[in-house]
């Protein structure tokens, strides 16, 4: 278990400069090396937040591209953060990911940042409806709008107010999410929702769908303008993350900082001494008749066009309004307009409430008003509704069926739009499929997503479709929705794909079906071991796909939270299952779970006071696994310590467990016992802690600001950021054992490098970080231009063969860090085109010398210049000659120019370019070396699709299409042998299907086919 540490007490301001340096981009990207540089293909960004040292969480769905890596031949996976104000991306690896939660956990080596506090107070209970909240992140709107390397790195601040937590079906389960109007927006996802303590109490993921675009004013100001929907954003409670951290095996070394505050602010929810006050009076109004005239009021609204004020006869108007405590439950209120646009909204609350919002919409519309703030003043409230833009909805028509094809009446569907790295959500009034399961909706998109849902007989069905309509298409009919029983889902037994499977029924001592519980699947192989998770249908059923990239060797299935068919806890421990050998197909296994058994004990000072408020966590003490492949099962008991500092661990089983005891205020963490239910009472004795000062100073003796200071023992890890005087005053130390300490200099002092004291025992010490040593190496043309986007390696003489490095910026220069003492071969390089021989140019220079100058001839060729309002950063640029098998990726340097090098003398090249975001493309043909610097503009493109019918023992495949002999434009193999080319420009196509079997053959098969076409491609 990765014990909490004790937070301090809130303050009741938010301070966004403290929130907003532990909020970082996260970049998921697929990339293909190219001459010794890794090119971005295609991916997408979202937001994160530090949780722990080096940990940061963020969406499932911001950096699952295993799907995109596995399109792209040769492609591989980049996860990396950007730390605010930073213009350098920092590798991470995934360490969790939940698609289920929709939540991932990744691990930032060097990471710099303290983490942010997490709220454990009850979801449902806290933050509270009204309560004031923060979102901080990195929307894709305000990157178009900016258009600035400082925008892409800094992050936007929005706030809202609560306007309820509910428990959501969001994501394939239901957990706690939070409903505010904070505006979020594509690349928002992954980011931290704070309340007024800058304590986060959400994930911010799900967004209400906007009008807004990206153009540019009459004085040529790029600026974000459109209709906003009713602003309801929703953010999955951060309680999920937390249950995640203390219960998934791959999380336990994270260390999260946790409050159980739920009185951060009156504006959070809490009631004011003068509010009482009120309420007194109130009581004595009501004892002599008068509470009606203050407590009850109607407004009169009118709803207008907000051009030209007409007004709109029959428009819904909506209400919503946080009552005190003592009030009950949310005012929710809908009212229909007269002919007029006029209509009395009412009654609604008097003072003392949070305020009432207004919104309107048009009867046969999603899309609402911004929300307007009532005041109790009296004459009539105008609520300006903005124009339909009718060019952009388009109408879809089609059937919903359960799965077995009978029609879903009466199921429920919601639209969805797709962004870059994010999900949004257009929300307003769902429609239901009719008795026939028929449905009309329309949708304000030209990507269009929909969930369907239906509860019938107890059962609950969903499911998601999407599809693309072509510009100028206004209707979409035959849409055809099929329903997925969501407790099959849950329990693996719906699961799609071929392989072998594991079936496993849950059953109780006396062989009874468990009826809910989490089933965990530990599938082992040669190396490591893949995790699957089901949750087990009334009759305890679960299953699991084995992976099928590794041979499993064993199968270990693990049970937890045995409840009954309501949900109430079961008393039955917690199971852990295996060895099992996985048959081909099909394995059956049935396990029982034991009673539940306990385990107390005592957590007390020296002086035998007991330490009350302390958390107390069991996880399974596993001995049966082979070291490196072994998985370490979570925590599966959680207690707090009373008064007397006794805790009672439940629903354990007849094992061993590892007893941990979560870190105290000033008190020196306890080493975690191994114990077995039924056995003696437990018996912790804390020490007291101590804090230690430690000053970090550079070479010349004056102090680092910014350094990260880091003590690490094998109980517990204490990190913080020094002040401007160079000090940092570490807390909670034990006294009694070594710790190691590192000091880390600040990102942006790369002339310092990191210093460890291996056996530091705590006692205030100065540090001295090392000079380092930096190269830095510019890269001119024969005639003295800089030349951007070449990569620039070193290698030593002591690691031949062990190339490092980095790109040349706009100047042609690039900074060569924490290098070794001695001589380096410094090369700079630029990729043949279509097969020619790579151009070099090298040098060796001693580390020291502090900057060299390198001449490389590029070669012929020519510059292409994209066209204003196109994103350079999100444009992938490939180009070959019509003979030539494979195509060299090139640069798109920030002022949107592309050079393309290398070119051969008199040899006419094709140049294909996308834009990763809008999926617009465009092809030029009979480039030349030589050519003009021309202007590129970008349109939409038509999508192809098709189907592979593959030659037998064959399951994957590739598809392109072919510009003469090369592979210019990838596309997107699916299931079954289905595939998609989603944006080509207009013309005849000739497409290859190509791949290799397990026996090494080469199979291939072409087609031609036009743009905005299917066709079928046989592959022999």
């Amino acid at each position: 278990l990765g014990a909490p540490h004790a937070a301090p007490a809130p303050a009741f301001a938010f301070d966004v400069k403290r929130a907003d340096a532990s909020v970082v981009r996260v970049l998921a990207v697929v990339v293909k090396e190219q001459g010794g540089r890794l090119q971005p293909v295609t991916g997408g960004t979202g937001t994160g937040f530090v949780i722990d040292r080096e940990h940061v969480a963020t969406n499932y769905h911001v950096i699952h591209i295993e799907d995109q890596v596995a399109k792209v031949e040769g492609g591989k996976e980049y996860i990396a953060v950007r730390e605010p104000g930073s213009k350098q991306n920092v590798r991470a690896t995934v360490v969790w990911k939940s698609k289920e939660l929709d939540l991932a956990v990744l691990k930032v080596p060097g990471l710099r940042r303290d983490p942010l506090t997490l709220s454990s107070a009850t979801p449902m209970d806290y933050p509270p409806k009204g309560a004031k909240v923060y979102a901080l992140g990195y929307p894709g709107i305000s990157d178009q709008a900016l258009q600035s390397e400082e925008g892409f790195v800094t992050s936007t601040l929005t706030s809202g107010v609560v306007g309820k937590t509910v428990r959501a079906g969001v994501g394939g389960t239901t957990r706690p999410v939070i409903q505010h109007d904070a505006a979020i927006n594509t690349g928002n996802s992954g980011g931290p929702l704070f309340d007024n303590c800058n304590v986060v109490v959400g994930v911010n993921t799900f967004v209400a769908l906007s009008r807004l675009q990206v153009m540019e004013d009459d004085k040529g100001q790029r600026i974000a303008t459109g209709a906003t929907s009713a602003g309801i954003s929703l953010s999955p409670h951060v309680g999920n993350l937390i249950a995640a951290v203390q219960q998934v095996p791959a999380l336990k070394d994270v260390r999260l900082q946790l409050s159980s505050a739920s009185d951060c602010a009156d504006e959070a929810g809490g009631v004011p001494v003068w509010l009482y006050a009120a309420m007194g009076v109130f009581a004595l109004m009501a004892m002599t008749g008068m509470i009606v005239a203050f407590t009850r009021r109607r407004e009169v609204v009118r709803v207008v066009e907000s051009e030209g004020g007409a007004p709109v006869p029959g428009a819904v108007v909506e209400a919503t309004a946080t009552l005190l405590p003592r009030e009950g439950r949310p005012l929710e209120g809908e009212w229909i307009a007269g002919p007029d646009g006029t209509v009395s909204v009412g009654p609604l609350p008097a003072a003392p409430v949070h305020p009432v919002h207004l919104t309107a919409r048009r009867a046969e519309e999603w899309h609402s008003s911004d929300p307007v703030a009532v005041e109790d003043v009296a004459g009539t409230l105008e609520i300006p509704l903005p124009p339909v833009d009718a060019k952009e909805d388009v109408v879809v028509e089609g059937i919903v069926l359960l799965p077995d094809g009978s029609p879903a009446a009466g199921a429920r569907l919601t639209a969805w739009s797709s962004g870059w790295g994010c999900l949004s959500l257009e929300f307003g009034t769902p429609p239901r499929a009719d008795f026939r399961g028929r449905f009309r909706i329309e949708v304000p998109s030209w990507s269009i997503n929909l969930s369907a849902s239906l509860v019938k007989d107890g059962r609950s069905y969903e499911a998601f479709v999407s599809a693309e309509v072509e510009e100028g298409v206004r209707s979409l009919a035959g849409l055809e929705v099929r329903l997925r029983d969501e407790a099959l889902e849950a329990a693996g037994l719906a699961e799609d794909g071929e392989g072998d499977r594991a079936f496993v029924r849950v059953a109780g001592p006396d062989g009874a079906p468990v009826p809910q519980g989490r089933v965990h699947f530990h599938f082992l192989d040669y190396e490591d071991g893949r995790t699957s998770e089901g949750r087990t249908l009334l009759d305890g059923r679960a299953a699991a796909l084995a992976p099928t990239d590794e041979p499993v060797e064993s199968l270990w299935i693990e049970v937890v939270e045995p409840a009954d068919a309501e949900g109430r806890p079961l008393p039955l421990a917690h199971g852990t299952f295996g060895p099992f050998a996985l048959s081909p197909g099909r394995t059956e296994i049935e396990v029982r779970l034991s009673p539940a058994r306990t385990l107390a004990g005592l957590v007390l000072d020296p002086d035998g006071r007991g330490i009350p408020g302390l958390g107390v966590a069991a996880a399974p003490w596993l001995e049966e696994f082979v070291e490196g492949r072994s998985w370490s099962a979570g925590t599966v008991s959680l207690a707090t310590t009373d008064a007397e500092g006794r805790f009672l661990l439940d629903r354990l089983g007849d094992r061993d467990y590892e007893v941990t005891v979560g870190l105290g205020r000033d008190r020196a963490p306890a080493e975690p016992v191994r114990a077995r239910p039924g056995g003696e009472d437990l018996r912790f004795v804390l020490g007291p802690a101590v804090a230690a000062v430690v000053r970090v100073l550079d070479a010349g003796g004056r102090p680092v600001k910014e350094a990260r200071v880091e003590a690490r023992s094998p109980l517990h890890d204490i990190s913080a950021l020094t002040d401007a005087e160079g000090k940092v005053r570490l807390a909670g130390l034990d006294p009694t054992r070594p710790y190691r300490l590192s000091v880390d200099p600040p990102r942006k002092r790369d002339d310092l490098r990191e210093a460890v004291i291996p056996d530091w025992r705590p006692a205030d010490v100065v540090v001295a970080l090392p000079a380092s040593v930096v190269l830095v190496v510019t890269v001119r043309d024969p005639r003295g231009a800089p030349l951007e986007g070449i990569f620039v390696g070193w290698e030593s003489a002591e690691e031949p063969g062990s190339v490092r490095g980095g790109t040349t910026d706009g100047d042609g220069t690039v900074r060569l860090r924490d290098l070794p003492a001695g001589a380096l071969r410094i090369e700079a390089g630029l990729p043949g085109a279509g097969g020619s021989p790579a151009r070099v140019a090298a040098a060796t220079v001693d580390s020291g010398a502090g900057k060299v100058d390198l001449v490389l001839d590029p070669g012929p060729g020519t510059v292409l210049r994209l066209a204003a309002g196109i994103d350079p950063r999100l444009v992938l640029v490939s180009f070959a000659r019509g003979g030539d098998l494979e195509p060299v990726q090139a640069e798109t340097g920030k002022d949107g120019r592309i050079h393309l090098r290398g070119l051969a003398p008199g040899e006419d090249y094709n140049v294909f370019l996308r834009d990763l975001d809008t999926g617009r493309c465009a092809l030029l043909r009979g480039v030349r070396a030589g050519d003009a610097e021309r202007e590129v503009a970008l349109a939409e493109g038509k999508e192809i699709s098709g189907k592979v019918h593959l030659p037998p023992g064959a399951d994957s495949f590739n598809v392109a299409v072919l510009v003469g002999k090369t592979i210019l434009i990838d596309g997107e193999p699916g299931e079954g042998g289905a595939f998609r080319f989603p944006s080509v420009p207009p013309g005849t196509w000739t497409l290859v299907a190509y791949l290799t079997t397990e026996d090494g053959a080469y199979h291939a098969a072409t087609a031609e086919v036009a743009a905005g076409g299917t066709v079928e491609i046989r592959v022999p």
